[in-house]
């Protein structure tokens, strides 16, 4: 969403005019709404603003005046076209791919942006005027198919473009059979007798029952699907008292997936145990 204006006005404002000279818009200019100093509460120059203005279509000519006083104007170019290709993505032993583009306009500022999990744009690196990035597989550890985006910008006008391929890494070049994977938590008896635990549940994942995994890609969700927490421990202290039915559940990252589901009680006097020991969803019990 654009960031929202303050209440106060300022002496200056905003004109789009397009091709023949036409006003297309205005837009009154307001003083931060996170600004605090005398100046800009008693109108005094110099006044901050930091305001979002949308372009309207059409718009040629940028004009910044101070009452019907012209102190400022540009051009408004072209939004730029940007074409965009990515290399080594799909190379099981690149532990990085290389993300290239180029534009019909010269001296560009860029952007690039990764989409997380959770479909959120975030940065991939600072601004730069290069013309390709190197990115390292592993900030797409959770997603098979990997986004990112390429924001160009003039200063005023600004070019996208997107790219969306599968993301291969960490897996071996021949295919294979996934192992049969098994969670265990560290420490407990995988029994279905009650057991009292501490406060951080540690979990190990085997393959073949033989083969242990240093790092393995642990997700942790509660009876509502919720996640919880990544990696192989969870903090319990988390959760409100009561029982829960927690779930840890490995990706499959070329060593094969599964999961498995304990019974967890947080006591009121902050204590904790696992009632059943775990259910194994094959088996319930």
């Amino acid at each position: 969403m654009p960031r929202a204006h303050g209440t106060d006005r300022t002496d200056f404002s905003v004109w789009f005019l397009d091709a023949e000279g036409q006003v297309l818009r205005t837009h009154c200019l307001y003083t931060d709404k996170g600004c605090n100093c005398c100046h800009c509460q008693e109108r005094k120059e110099p006044v901050k603003i930091r305001q979002a203005v949308s372009y309207p279509d059409g718009a040629k000519k940028l004009i910044l005046k101070k009452w019907d006083e012209e102190i400022y104007s540009a051009e408004i170019p072209d939004v730029p076209v940007i074409e965009t290709d990515c290399e080594d993505h799909a190379k099981k032993k690149s532990p990085t791919l290389k993300l290239t583009w180029k534009s019909n306009t010269k001296d560009l500022v860029y952007l690039v942006q990764w989409q997380d999990e959770h479909g959120v744009w975030r940065g991939c690196a600072p601004r730069t005027t290069e013309n390709s990035m190197t990115i390292e597989k592993k900030m797409f550890r959770y997603n098979r198919i990997a986004s990112l985006r390429i924001l160009g910008s003039s200063g005023i006008a600004t070019g996208m473009a997107i790219w969306s391929g599968e993301c291969i890494y960490g897996q071996p070049d021949e295919p294979s059979t996934p192992d049969d994977v098994d969670i265990q938590l560290v420490d407990i008896p995988d029994t279905n007798e009650t057991v009292s635990t501490g406060p951080i549940l540690r979990a190990v994942v085997t393959s073949n029952n033989t083969k242990s995994h240093s790092s393995p890609d642990l997700i942790w969700y509660d009876e509502k699907g919720t996640e919880l927490d990544r990696g192989k421990s969870l903090h319990l202290t988390n959760l409100p008292a009561g029982q829960h039915q927690v779930t840890a559940r490995v990706l499959d990252k070329g060593l094969g997936e599964g999961e498995k589901q304990w019974l967890i009680e947080k006591k009121s006097d902050g204590t904790f145990r696992i009632l059943r020991g775990s259910i194994d969803e094959e088996k319930p019990c």
